[in-house]
């Protein structure tokens, strides 16, 4: 998923699967996250999270394994195959495109993101 990214220059974070509800909260705020992609025994705490930010449900989807209702990222690749949809093409980054974030574990508050300047 992230070389994906990477070739579509979309930029991704990189958040904690220790993270409490609480952190999850902030970290998807500063992210701006629009969609996450989890394992089965995170989604409880995915689902909560996304529900206090305004994440609708539809945007979490299943990183590895299976959850009934829930396209994992391996269905998403086979449903695309089997529609035979075209290959995006790789899109040019600048010095100023955003590759991801990543945040800290927190262990002194909340997790810290990216500052500014």
């Amino acid at each position: 998923m992230i070389h994906t990214l990477f070739c579509i220059t979309t930029p991704f974070a990189l958040l904690s699967a220790f993270a409490t509800p609480f952190e999850l909260v902030h970290s998807l705020k500063t992210s701006k996250a629009t969609h996450l992609f989890v394992e089965p025994s995170l989604l409880a705490t995915a689902l909560a999270a996304a529900k206090e930010v305004g994440l609708p449900e539809s945007h979490i989807h299943i990183l590895e394994g299976h959850v009934d209702g829930r396209k994992s990222w391996g269905e998403m690749i086979n449903e695309v195959r089997a529609k035979k949809v075209p290959r995006e093409p790789i899109r040019q980054a600048t010095q100023d495109t955003l590759a991801y974030l990543v945040f800290s574990s927190g262990t002194s508050g909340l997790p810290k993101g990216p500052s500014s300047p």
